[in-house]
């Protein structure tokens, strides 16, 4: 006799207990403040002297913030094309980022700044959208696509 549980194979096991587990994804926020000593200048986005001894002529102290997350990673494997570059076109290894809901609020600051990121694994990377997974009275988890970056980029 059949039932629920035959359809059940090794496969699809080990399948679902990938989506149990957890990896640590580390956050990389970055935070901007005016020289306290000189200051900034809007007009010429630069300090007010050049010979600053706190900020050495930049106007801004650059601090990061980090944190910890628990989170589950899927890197995706899909081939996405990336038609505006003038190179291949091909942009590979994009992940998905899944986090309960105390971690948005460090997702969503990740995600608005942008020079900060998130080290997933041995890779940098930056989530571009958040969408939101709810089922009533089981589950409400946020995910997040992500691309991958080069802090040295910006």
């Amino acid at each position: 006799m059949q039932n629920m549980l035959s359809f059940w194979t090794a496969d699809q096991a080990r399948e679902f207990n990938e989506y149990r587990y957890t990896d640590v994804v580390y956050a990389r926020i970055r935070i901007e403040t005016n020289c306290p000593t000189c200051g900034w200048d809007a007009v010429s986005q630069s300090a007010t002297r050049l010979d600053c001894p706190t900020c050495h002529g930049e106007g801004k102290l650059v601090t990061w913030v980090k944190y910890s997350l628990n989170a589950r990673l899927m890197w995706s494997g899909l081939i996405n094309f990336a038609y505006p570059f003038p190179s291949s076109g091909v942009e590979m290894d994009d992940c998905v980022i899944t986090v309960p809901y105390e971690f948005v609020p460090v997702m969503d600051a990740v995600m608005n700044n942008e020079r900060s990121y998130l080290q997933a694994g041995n890779k940098i990377v930056r989530p571009v959208s958040q969408h939101e997974h709810h089922i009533p009275g089981i589950v409400r988890e946020y995910f997040y696509v992500c691309k991958l970056f080069s802090p040295e980029s910006t």
